[in-house]
C-alpha cells in the first residue's frame, strides 16, 4: 500500500518519478513480472501499474530495510492515524536523527 500511496500522492503533486523502491520482496517482483496470482494482491498491482503508467513510473525495484532507515523510520510514523503530512524541500523531524548517523557513517570497503 505504501507504493500506491506515494504514486497517488506523486499524481496528485503534479511530479514525475522514475524509480520507486520498496522493501516488499513479493510486492515488487508481482508489479514487475506478474509472478503472484493471489487475489488479494492483484486488484492493488493492476492499480499501482495505473498509477505508474500515469506518473511516468518505468522502474520498481526492492531495498532491503536495512538499506533505507529513512524510508523505515517514516513507514514507523506514517501509522499515526491522527494526521497527514507531505514533506517538501525539509526533512522530516521523526527522520532527523537517523539522516545525520546515515551522513556520519563511514563507508564501507569492498576490500577485504
Amino acid at each position: 500500500m505504501a507504493l500506491h500511496f506515494g504514486l497517488e500522492t506523486t499524481l496528485l503533486g503534479g511530479l514525475s518519478t522514475n524509480i520507486m523502491e520498496s522493501d516488499s520482496e513479493r510486492l515488487v517482483p508481482t508489479i514487475n513480472d506478474d509472478t503472484d496470482d493471489e487475489p488479494y494482491i492483484i486488484s492493488t498491482v493492476e492499480d499501482i501499474r495505473m498509477l505508474a503508467r500515469e506518473t511516468h513510473c518505468s522502474i520498481f525495484q526492492h531495498a532491503h530495510r536495512d538499506g533505507n532507515k529513512v524510508a523505515h523510520s517514516l513507514a514507523h510514523f506514517g501509522r499515526n492515524p491522527v494526521f497527514e503530512e507531505i514533506w517538501t524541500n525539509r526533512v522530516p523531524t521523526c527522520c532527523m536523527n537517523v539522516i545525520l548517523n546515515d551522513v556520519r557513517r563511514e563507508p564501507t570497503s569492498s576490500v577485504e
